[in-house]
């Protein structure tokens, strides 16, 4: 993967997050009226359990591929 494909696929996700932040704060702000921002407090913690969920899914992966041989990425990604 060239770099300049790689600049435009984490330019296109950043745009889907950032569009994906509008959406739902909006949507929680119509449902609930308050004087503190719940929408982004919503966001906040949908994203770092969403983020929890990929870590541990990513580290889940590591494991079985040190279980299958080819522990390098493994090792180096714990260092």
């Amino acid at each position: 993967m060239t770099a300049l494909r790689l600049c435009f696929l984490i330019f296109c996700a950043g745009g889907c997050g950032a569009l994906a932040r509008f959406g739902m704060t909006q949507a929680v702000g119509r449902f609930i009226t308050s004087p503190y921002p719940l929408g982004t407090l919503v966001v906040n913690v949908l994203g770092s359990f969403l983020f929890g969920f990929v870590w541990e899914l990513a580290a889940v992966r590591m494991m079985i591929a040190d279980a299958v041989g080819d522990g390098r990425a493994y090792t180096m990604f714990r260092q």
